[in-house]
């Protein structure tokens, strides 16, 4: 059976705080989300499956401290006309600093990885 090729579209997500961030489709409900640091830097924050069950985007809203935005997803694309990417290095540390947030609130059990021997 041929399975005809879908091509792949980087778009950057919308909303406030998140024009930064670009999703690239990976294969079927897969996606990747960057930010770029600097125009030859590319920080992957996250690949994982978006579906109605899983939403990847809920843990970049927390760590960055937002709401979901409810404006419609308008999917501009991730580069300029001149084929830049949108530069955004204090979006990175945010991101960071929003994970170390998070990451102190879980937990302590779920903080540590286990490391019995058996």
């Amino acid at each position: 059976m041929n399975v005809p090729h879908r091509a792949t579209r980087c778009v950057r997500l919308t909303g406030k705080g998140l024009s930064g961030i670009c999703r690239l489709d990976l294969y079927g409900a897969w996606r990747l989300v960057t930010i770029f640091e600097a125009p030859d830097r590319c920080v992957l924050l996250l690949a994982a499956e978006h579906t109605r069950s899983a939403n990847p985007y809920r843990m970049l809203y927390a760590a960055l401290a937002i709401d979901q935005p409810e404006e419609p997803r308008t999917k501009p694309s991730c580069c300029d006309a001149d084929g830049q990417p949108p530069i955004d290095p204090d979006l990175v540390e945010r991101f960071e600093h929003g994970l170390r947030n998070l990451g102190r609130a879980l937990p302590a059990g779920a903080r540590k990885p286990s490391h019995r021997r058996r």
